[in-house]
């Protein structure tokens, strides 16, 4: 009798485990969304636009001359409302989990109307490894009509554009959402963005006809870095400050540098390992910041005459390539402190950490302090590697 409870017991207890999620939802019933756009709306605050993947036409054996995505735009004064709110225009339940891209129009961001990130930080379902981006020049729901050949659906495809970017050449400042709402509490730190903006024609980029051209007709590129102070975009720099960004917070690990070395001749340099380290302290009433970076480079290109088998060739290239960074990293902050006068480094956290006192007293005022902060930037590059050529055939050119 007593074995026989058991049984029960465990019975009862694995039809109770094993019954399957009470939430399920079935693939025939819902629409995966891979990308959002928030634009402003003409009889409303916002304009909601959603990227809907049509599986069909990702599936080679199912694939017809159809679109790979659907894009419906609704308005309203509330994100929140209108993602619950797409079904008077769609068939099936709009999902949120499989989201890549969230495209804000360059319009909202220098409103600061971004009250909808609230939504997307408690929502359960919206995760945290989505890209943020800038859309400028055009509205953001044009960027998510744009078709591209390898990644059909667009989105999906800003998202390993910004993540090959990031990881090849450091032009992506590689924000998500935590990252974003993080900065825009912090008193030592100032929000970014990357931007994008269309190449070509939006309408003939949003044909199906895109996808199947050797040169698109409509590209989305990323052009640049915007610039926040709390929620308002101050502006827009040029793509190259996101990889000085990304140096000051010791994420760029490779990255090419095309470097002069004499008359309308240039060193290419390849950057495959870099490490950055970031002191802060306060002297003679002034806040002062040091970045330390080191890098390991190989030589992928010289235009220049010098003998690559000297050890003074090597010493002077070391020396170029030092000097060419720390005159990228000093010019870009030295642009942003007096330009935006933004801390978007994060400079005032590690003065929060390192100098508890003189931050204090001065937190509330910050970016006025990072505004005349001395900044002293040292760079060490090593060239590490020449290729499998000792000289370039240019040289035995010119003999």
């Amino acid at each position: 009798m007593k074995q026989l409870t058991i049984w029960l017991i465990l019975l009862s207890f694995s039809s109770i485990t094993l019954a399957g999620c009470w939430d399920r939802e079935e693939l025939n019933e819902i629409s995966l969304i891979s990308g959002m756009a928030i634009d402003k709306g003409k009889n409303a605050k916002y304009r909601l636009s959603l990227e809907g993947v049509n599986a069909a036409e990702l599936n080679p054996k199912t694939r017809s001359q159809g679109t790979p995505t659907v894009v419906y735009s609704i308005e309203g004064n509330s994100i929140s409302e209108l993602a619950h709110k797409t079904n008077i225009g769609l068939s099936r339940k709009a999902v949120f989990s499989h989201m890549r891209t969230v495209v804000i129009s360059e319009q909202i961001a220098r409103a600061g109307m971004l009250e909808f990130l609230d939504f997307m930080e408690r929502d359960r379902e919206i995760r945290n490894d989505f890209n943020i981006i800038v859309a400028t020049e055009c509205q953001a729901v044009d960027v998510l009509r744009m078709l591209y050949p390898l990644q059909r659906i667009s989105t999906a495809k800003i998202h390993v554009q910004l993540d090959t970017l990031t990881k090849d050449w450091g032009g992506d400042p590689n924000i998500r959402l935590k990252d974003f709402v993080n900065a825009i509490v912090s008193k030592g730190r100032e929000p970014v963005a990357a931007v994008v903006r269309i190449r070509g024609s939006k309408e003939k980029g949003a044909s199906v006809d895109n996808i199947q051209k050797p040169t698109p007709d409509g590209l989305v590129e990323v052009i640049g870095f915007a610039v926040f102070k709390g929620e308002k975009m101050l502006g827009i720099l040029p793509v190259h400050y996101s990889r000085v960004y990304l140096w000051t917070q010791d994420k760029l690990r490779r990255t090419s540098l095309t470097i002069p070395c004499q008359k309308n001749a240039y060193l290419n340099m390849r950057v495959y390992n870099s490490n950055t380290n970031v002191e802060v302290a306060y002297e003679n009433g002034k806040p002062v910041i040091k970045v330390g970076i080191k890098v390991e480079t190989r030589l992928d290109g010289s235009e220049c005459e010098d003998p690559l088998e000297k050890v003074e060739t090597t010493m002077k290239y070391e020396t170029l390539t030092a000097d060419y960074i720390r005159k990228e990293v000093a010019s870009a902050i030295a642009t942003i402190q007096k330009k935006y006068k933004a801390d978007v480094f994060g400079f005032g956290e590690k003065m929060h950490i390192y100098a508890p006192k003189y931050y204090n007293k001065v937190k509330n005022q910050w970016d006025k302090e990072f505004a005349r902060a001395q900044v002293k930037v040292q760079v060490i590059a090593k060239l590490r590697r020449t290729g499998l050529n000792t000289n370039s055939f240019l040289q035995q050119m010119k003999k």
